[in-house]
């Protein structure tokens, strides 16, 4: 009896020989590329677009100052893809393992700083019973400290930093896989980049322009690996 697979929807091919690169994985590949076999792309990409300051590592600052911004719902689900990444680890990935450890210890404290911070209901009660006819005033949000305002120590900072810089650069590290899948969304970069020609604003018009078609070189290149590797005509 033969079974049949059926895929529906968008996709790539991961078959051995294949091996199309995912989300979680693009950008690292969409870097790897540019500053190897796709060096003349990205040579050719800045000469046309002059004044580009854009790299695919500098997202990695803007990304790790954005964190503390992120509801707690949003900070836990890094947390959990973080342990998915590290639960499967084997022995020898030990110190791959204590890397996710320390990522979520980190997120952990964060977390906790914004539970914290709600206002609990017999707090709440306390103002209204100490203010009661301004109570409505006064309890204007659901948080006593504003977290989307706090700044991160730069022992927080650089350990992420230094966690997604090695997903732009090794080949394969799942605590900055885990992170980045979420961190350095290509996705999300390109739609936050096109709004500038809505904006008209020529420095995110300039990166999106070279964002697309370094994109479209890896993947003309990574087809023209995939042909090659089976004999096929382009």
């Amino acid at each position: 009896m033969t079974s049949r697979l059926l895929i529906t929807g968008a996709g790539v091919d991961r078959s051995v020989g294949i091996e199309f690169p995912l989300a979680n994985t693009l950008l690292a590949d969409v870097t790897n590329y540019l500053s190897g076999e796709g060096k003349g792309v990205d040579a050719a990409l800045r000469e046309m677009l002059p004044g580009l300051r854009f790299s695919f590592n500098s997202m990695i600052a803007r990304a790790v100052d954005k964190i503390a911004t992120r509801e707690p719902h949003e900070q836990k689900a890094m947390v959990q893809r973080v342990k998915e990444a590290i639960d499967g680890l084997p022995p020898e990935e030990e110190a791959m393992r204590k890397h996710g450890l320390l990522i979520i210890r980190l997120f952990e404290k964060l977390a906790v700083i914004a539970e914290n911070s709600q206002l609990d209901p017999e707090t709440e009660a306390l103002i209204r019973e100490v203010f009661p006819h301004e109570a409505d005033v006064l309890i204007d949000s659901d948080s006593i400290l504003d977290i989307h305002k706090l700044s991160l120590s730069d022992t927080f900072k650089t350990v992420l930093k230094q966690t997604l810089r090695k997903g732009l650069t090794s080949s394969r590290h799942a605590v900055a896989a885990a992170l980045g899948a979420d961190m350095l969304n290509i996705e999300t970069l390109l739609i936050e980049k096109f709004l500038g020609f809505y904006n008209d604003k020529p420095a995110d018009i300039k990166n999106y322009i070279y964002i697309a078609w370094s994109l479209w070189a890896f993947l003309v290149h990574k087809q023209r690996q995939v042909l090659a590797h089976h004999g096929a005509r382009p």
